[in-house]
């Protein structure tokens, strides 16, 4: 596996692991297999288990199964007869279909504003789904980037408006025959050049 075009997990430090698991719902019983789950080990220090989901159709409840199998092996660290100390589990999902999964995430998104905004009691998670909902690839990076542009518009606008006041009170105190309002409007003024 590379990180910024650099080999981190290198093949000979991954061993197999069982991709089975169980969990019980309803009073039953079931199992699960995941496509694929290695230990990412150094020396005799398991670092962590990667699992890698293959898909080759959009499948709405594949970040549901995934949750799963990572809450299964999680889970498993928790009996007394795991040897190894707790590692943390990484699943990917390989996307192989070439149909366009876009507007399934745009859903996504949209879900994952509304529960945010119902969760937090503040509108401004759906404001901003409303201003990227119309554009060809909406993900949450498109979402944080509008609120982190908004930030920035929102922080100029609260500098501008210091200058202003400052300039504003540094012309009252010089001439003293400025209303406020005048005083604003000078400072407007002169900051625009």
């Amino acid at each position: 596996m590379l990180s910024d075009g650099e080999e981190v997990i290198v093949p000979e430090s991954l061993s197999e692991a069982t991709p089975y698991s169980n969990y019980t719902a309803h009073g039953k019983v079931r199992s699960q297999e995941r496509d694929v789950l290695k230990y990412w080990n150094n020396s005799h220090i398991r670092l962590a288990a990667v699992g890698f989901e293959n898909q080759t159709d959009v499948d709405d409840d594949m970040p549901i199964r995934v949750i799963n199998y990572d809450g299964a092996g999680y889970w498993a660290q928790l009996r007394p007869s795991a040897k190894n100390k707790r590692y943390p589990l990484v699943s990917l999902v390989l996307y192989y279909s070439y149909e366009k999964w876009w507007n399934k995430a745009v859903l996504l998104v949209q879900e994952m504003l509304s529960l945010m905004s119902a969760l937090t009691d503040d509108n401004r998670f759906v404001e901003t789904y409303e201003q990227v909902k119309g554009r060809e690839r909406v993900s949450m990076c498109n979402v944080l980037d509008e609120i982190e542009e908004k930030g920035i518009e929102k922080g100029k606008t609260c500098a501008k408006n210091e200058d202003v006041k400052s300039l504003a009170e540094y012309l009252m105190k010089e001439k003293l025959d400025l209303s406020w309002e005048e005083a604003v409007k000078m400072a407007e003024e002169i900051l625009k050049k």
